[in-house]
């Protein structure tokens, strides 16, 4: 059962303060309403909430650093879509990019140092920079080509990515050593994947064996995946497909934490999306997944997908009704199979509109 907007009217906004000692239990996000906006910290156990940083424009992309301490995002300024950084409760607000290009999409390093993120100039360019504000300096030469959808690897010894290689390629799945990430040199990346087709979002498992991306190689857009370390295996590269359904075109892939699940986004009639995962526990990329199961109703239109640090419940936006924040328990979810979407529980009225959820580690 839903819960009634009534109840959820009752949610409070507090002083960041009030949210301390919480990191396990906590939501950040972007909320537009009456004209203004907001980063805002949710406790999603008590319903209680906290603006951390007030906005008269635009804002998305919310990052955590691994160790919560610190909160990355893009803001709308004056023209162009910058990096900002600020501590967890909303203090220390800087921007670290200037006027120069827009940017998108930041990626922490494991060690909570580094941030590396996209920026469009006249070609779309990827950067890294030290969390302090330092060493802002280009990962690859302007000759690259097109580069993004950057990933640390759990252990921060790698950076997967997609790029475009030369003038006859499409975009391919690549990985570059961290340690050069982490010095002001250009990288040399190698390459995973080779194929007419776009292979774009790699996501690492959380133990690091596997990198999941989509592909349209077999005519539509589906999920697969490959072993992290198949450069070094007799056989070459052998994408696995995962799915055979159709996966949206604005899908993000999001591991859960301890690896048991793999959710994405599947199209609904080319206007909307509903929330898939899939049993990734399985002894071969070959076998998996295991079992697959939708979440979220082919009423709604569901996105962006953000775990819980325990990997048993998702919070992502909702929009049946409004743009709104829901959250699902995944365990019994699959007990309840296809019933699962009555126990959706929303987290923020439709009276506001809510994006860009990130649950801090």
């Amino acid at each position: 059962m839903v819960i009634s907007f009534a109840i959820i009217a009752l949610v409070v906004i507090f002083a960041p303060t009030m949210l301390a000692n919480q990191a396990q239990r906590q939501i950040a996000y972007y909320v537009n309403g009456d004209g203004r906006g907001a980063i805002r910290l949710m406790d999603v156990d008590r319903w209680i909430s906290a603006d951390l940083f007030r906005v008269n424009d635009w804002v998305h992309a919310l990052a955590w650093s691994p160790d919560g301490e610190q909160l990355a995002f893009i803001s709308y300024d004056n023209g162009y879509y910058l990096l900002n950084l600020m501590t967890a409760y909303g203090k220390n607000v800087r921007q670290l990019t200037d006027q120069t290009a827009n940017n998108r999409q930041p990626v922490w390093s494991g060690d909570s140092k580094i941030i590396t993120f996209e920026a469009y100039l006249p070609y779309t360019a990827t950067f890294r920079i030290d969390a302090t504000g330092e060493n802002l300096q280009p990962l690859f030469p302007e000759s690259s080509g097109a580069i993004g959808d950057l990933y640390w690897s759990p252990d921060g010894q790698q950076l997967a990515l997609a790029a475009i290689v030369d003038e006859n390629s499409t975009f391919e799945i690549l990985v570059v050593d961290a340690e050069c990430v982490k010095q002001p040199v250009p990288c040399q990346p190698d390459r995973l994947t080779d194929h007419p087709a776009d292979d774009r979002l790699p996501v690492w498992s959380p133990d690091g064996k596997h990198i999941a991306f989509l592909s349209n190689r077999d005519g539509k857009l589906e999920v697969y995946a490959l072993d992290a370390n198949c450069i070094d295996q007799a056989d070459g590269c052998q994408p696995h497909q995962l799915t055979n359904i159709g996966v949206s075109g604005t899908s993000l892939l999001s591991w859960s934490p301890d690896g048991h699940w793999l959710a994405f986004e599947a199209s609904i009639n080319d206007v909307g999306s509903v929330i898939y995962v899939m049993d990734m526990t399985c002894d071969s990329l070959s076998e998996c997944p295991r079992t697959m199961q939708r979440l979220t109703s082919t009423q709604d239109s569901t996105s962006s997908v953000t775990w819980s640090s325990d990997s048993q419940e998702i919070v992502y936006i909702s929009r049946i009704n409004g743009t709104v924040l829901a959250r699902l328990n995944i365990r019994d979810c699959i007990q309840l199979g296809e019933a699962c979407p009555t126990q959706e529980r929303r987290l923020t009225p439709a009276d506001e509109t809510s994006w860009y959820p990130a649950w801090r580690p």
